[in-house]
């Protein structure tokens, strides 16, 4: 570790380390204050961030053993910097746990900047907790250019409270410090250079817009940081406090919690995060386990288990490629871009800037049960390391694996990970490549028009060498994957060149459960399921299938993408209603598709539709995931969401039916529905329990409540029978129906 001042302090408890000025920054190589670089000076960066090693939490020895393990990985990582985002230890006034988190600190090989948290402090903030903080751990203020960036650490605990007006010590140094940050961020702007800013205590844990609690910033000093963060070219705020892995993005502000060394209290692993800073800001912010721990402590299996289609209703389909130069799309023109429109010019570079973290918390965010991904796509370009394809086109497979990557980061939040396979995609190929892996040659014909390009005719009764080949490809896939994944979705038609069922069988002898997915079709001797990828539009009639449909402009991220969003969160949620609904129906439900930007950015509008979402998911999810179809109103296939106006779904015992209403009928009026079609008798109607963000309270269905109200379950509704067989439900007085989804439960 690199340090100014290092020097033994002896106490009466023993031998205590302290860092007198921990600044942490080798000498000669970075100077205090100004280093007159600017913006344009930026390179690409490598930065660890630690979050709340907290030493003594719980058990001494074991945070201990966790955090070294964790340095030495970081060692291994050869960071340009490393951030510990405060809870260094559980006592600053423990010396043995001050002693124990400063030789730990001393491996680290990298310079280090450091924040102070609550427990580094006392509540309120007093000198004489500032200055003991400073003799062991350094100025709780820190500003050092770093590679084109300004890193600035500032002390969280100082803005805790909306108001330190009772608190004058607290309140003096928050003014001072307000000062010294506001100097520094002015400097930083009069020079045009990008800032990470590190506090302990995040801004806000689910939105911008929630109430004050303890877990993080009050509204008042949320709203103004925030502000002079934005207006000073903040792109990253690195906290930790919460002890939980959360990604939020507000005003071009990335505000990043990660994993903690010392307890996570949403069972992920131990571990930290690798932020990958690219010349033009664009990051990738990537989850490292720690290695050794015992998983079983985090709740977090080392291998999810297995799950059929049907187990499932709801996921997210990202495309994320690189053409290259392809026959059909010239040069990079189809692949992910990066944000800002500029191309990724390597698939190492495409498969480098892969943010898995990122997508695995929104697909968390959005409550999916699966996420399918590339394997490949347009001009066969692996996003992993394979001997199959290597041996042909070495160039066509990225040194990373990608996939693998992924799926540890999905199984941290119990997510499933299918693969998508295009095993007829030879048409993409550049003459050269298409020669070496079918034996034959291209063809003649126009490039520019697609309708000469080699079709199935071109391959049929001479594909012996491509079926070998495409059987090798997806053997080596199931080999390497088949424990990790749910199952496959297969793109392409299964033109008749194809050799179908070998490939099935090349996937079921080597891992039975694993499903196939066929999009467009539904082979007998080849599929499990179905997919239906026409254009989703009114009035979005249900199917049988699986459905995919694009939420914006194209399957992947466009390089002029404007954020435009072919439909709404909330019709999103009802459609995924109604496919959960449909009479014998394959399975899958809904599959909402996209593509993130190379570096772990998304168009305009993504983000927040798979939040709300979410939202909207998780208010109801145990009236959708686990359900039935109901006999008693089943959901016909093409039935329109347009006009539906109840979708009834089954418990698996059959013992409850969940009853969504989407169009309540008008004030002091019954909602009354037709004789179940199987002449099943009800005898009560109760609102449905509702969860409230991520942490299983519940309270009344939605908005829908009473007003008295009343808890969820208990808000009773009358049921009678009509003469014809059908229902009469009857609310209570002055009883408000949900705007989107009020859930009866029916018995």
């Amino acid at each position: 570790m690199f340090v100014f001042a290092f020097r033994k302090i002896r106490a009466a408890a023993g031998v205590l380390f302290a860092i007198g000025a921990l600044v942490l920054f080798a000498a000669g190589a970075f100077a205090a204050g100004s280093t007159g670089t600017t913006a344009g000076d930026a390179q690409t960066l490598r930065v660890v961030q630690f979050c709340d090693p907290q030493y003594g939490m719980r058990k001494l020895p074991a945070e201990v053993a966790r955090f070294e393990q964790a340095v030495r990985q970081c060692n291994a990582l050869a960071p340009d910097l490393v951030l510990i985002a405060g809870d260094l230890v559980n006592n600053a006034a423990d010396k043995k746990q001050v002693a124990a988190f400063l030789e730990t600190v001393k491996k680290i090989k990298a310079p280090v900047v450091l924040t102070a948290g609550n427990h580094d402090l006392p509540d309120p903030v007093t000198d004489a907790g500032l200055a003991r903080y400073r003799r062991y751990f350094g100025d709780d203020f820190v500003s050092r250019e770093v590679k084109g960036r300004l890193f600035v650490s500032f002390n969280a605990q100082l803005f805790r409270r909306p108001s330190s007006a009772k608190h004058p010590q607290e309140q003096a140094e928050q003014e001072r410090h307000l000062r010294k940050l506001r100097e520094t961020l002015a400097g930083a702007k009069s020079r045009a250079l990008p800032v990470v800013v590190m506090g302990h205590v995040p801004p806000f844990v689910s939105s911008v817009d929630e109430k004050d609690t303890m877990f993080a910033l009050p509204k008042r000093w949320r709203t103004e940081l925030l502000k002079l963060f934005k207006d000073a070219g903040v792109f990253i705020w690195c906290s930790g406090h919460t002890h939980r892995t959360h990604r939020n993005d507000l005003d071009g502000i990335a505000l990043l919690n990660g994993e903690t060394t010392s307890w996570n209290f949403d069972k992920h692993p131990y571990g930290f995060r690798l932020i990958t800073i690219q010349p033009d800001n664009s990051f990738s912010w990537e989850f490292v386990p720690v290695k050794g721990q015992n998983l079983d402590e985090t709740n977090a299996p080392s291998v999810l288990p297995p799950a059929t289609l049907d187990d499932f209703r709801h996921g997210l389909f990202a495309h994320y490629m690189f053409f290259g130069d392809s026959f059909r799309w010239k040069h990079t023109a189809g692949s992910t871009p990066y944000a800002d429109g500029s191309p990724v010019k390597s698939l190492d570079e495409l498969a480098n800037a892969f943010d898995v973290e990122d997508i695995a918390a929104l697909a968390d965010a959005a409550r999916a049960q699966y996420v399918v991904f590339t394997v490949f796509h347009a001009n066969m370009n692996l996003l992993y390391p394979s001997k199959v394809m290597g041996a042909v086109l070495p160039a066509h497979t990225a040194k990373r694996d990608v996939i693998t990557a992924l799926y540890h980061a999905l199984r941290h939040y119990g997510i499933r990970l299918v693969l998508y396979f295009h095993p007829t995609d030879a048409h993409d190929l550049s003459p050269d490549d298409y020669a070496k892996l079918t034996g034959h040659p291209f063809g003649k014909g126009d490039p520019k028009n697609r309708r000469t390009l080699p079709n199935a005719g071109r391959l049929a009764g001479d594909a012996a060498q491509w079926n070998n080949f495409i059987n090798d490809l997806m053997a080596e896939v199931v080999e390497r994957y088949g424990d990790k994944i749910a199952g496959f979705f297969i793109d392409g038609g299964l033109p008749s060149y194809l050799d179908a069922p070998r490939l099935r069988q090349t996937v079921k002898s080597r891992n039975p459960a694993l499903w196939l997915v066929q999009n467009a079709g539904n082979r007998r001797d080849f599929a499990d399921g179905a997919n239906n990828e026409d254009p989703f539009r009114p009035p979005y009639p249900a199917t049988a299938w699986m459905r995919s449909a694009v939420i914006t402009d194209d399957w992947s991220a466009t390089a002029n993408g404007l954020g435009k969003m072919n439909f709404n969160p909330e019709l999103a949620y009802r459609y995924l209603v109604l496919q959960t609904g449909v009479k014998n129906r394959h399975g899958g439900g809904a599959v909402w598709s996209f593509g993130p930007y190379a570096a772990g950015r998304w168009e305009p509008g993504v983000r927040p539709f798979c939040e709300q979402l979410g939202r909207y998911v998780r208010r109801h999810e145990t009236t959708i995931f686990g359900t039935e179809p109901s006999s008693s109103w089943p959901v016909r296939e093409r039935q329109p969401l347009l006009g539906t106006k109840t979708v009834a779904l089954t418990s698996k015992d059959g013992k409850r039916t969940y009853l969504h209403i989407f169009a309540p009928p008008p004030p002091n009026r019954p909602l009354v529905l037709p004789a179940p079609a199987d002449g099943r008798k009800f005898t009560t109607a109760k609102l449905a329990p509702a969860r409230i963000g991520k942490t299983g309270d519940t309270t009344a269905a939605g908005n829908a409540k009473t007003a008295a109200g009343k808890p969820a379950g208990s808000t009773v509704f009358t049921l009678k029978q009509t003469a014809t067989g059908g229902l009469e439900i009857t609310p209570p007085a002055k009883f408000r129906w949900d705007d989107l989804d009020t859930v009866l439960v029916l018995e």
